[in-house]
């Protein structure tokens, strides 16, 4: 009985100091994420100047500052200022609750748990610019002739590697073990 208990305790700690670690891993991924988009965008807008380019790989990369009071693509960015803080800041202060509810799922997977937290980095960055500044930062451009991507930031660009995480897990959750057991 006593080496059960010992044993127990041991898988208890072992198990514990696990999910502490991988929650700790997910909020330096968070941090990261957060500080590295605010820092980029004040130098940004410190360096910058509005619709001037400069070019950093001949011309498939360039920095443009741009501030966009829309969502993606400048949706909503005609709309009168009342509205698009009602949308934007409060659909986003409630979909980072949804997301923040939906990590805590026991079922989610550490991919899906990283793609969570770069939507919370991503949303949380774009979202001190929303209530902060009235419109978000965005400085970064890059094309191949004519594939051309809009303006955007960094935090746009952990949501994209979030959603392509969580469609490449769901591809994955759901197509591989099919393959492993035909063969």
């Amino acid at each position: 009985r006593d080496n059960f208990d010992r044993m127990a305790v041991a898988n208890f700690w072992s198990f514990a100091t696990m999910v502490l670690r991988q929650k700790l891993k997910l909020f330096i991924v968070f941090l990261f994420i957060l500080v590295s988009d605010q820092v980029s965008k004040l130098l940004a807008r410190q360096y910058l100047l509005e619709n001037e380019s400069v070019s950093i790989l001949s011309e498939y990369f360039k920095l443009q500052l741009s501030y966009n009071a829309g969502a993606f693509l400048s949706f909503g960015s005609a709309w009168p200022s009342s509205l698009r803080w009602l949308v934007f800041i409060g659909f986003v202060i409630l979909f980072l609750i949804f997301l923040i509810r939906l990590m805590r799922e026991p079922s989610n997977t550490f991919y899906q748990r990283l793609s969570y937290c770069l939507i919370l980095g991503g949303g949380a960055g774009n979202l001190i610019d929303r209530i902060v500044f009235g419109h978000v930062t965005d400085f970064l451009w890059m094309g191949i002739g004519s594939l051309q991507t809009g303006i955007f930031n960094i935090a746009d660009m952990a949501i994209l590697f979030a959603v392509i995480f969580l469609i490449g897990d769901e591809i994955f959750q759901k197509f591989i073990p099919r393959i492993t057991k035909r063969s």
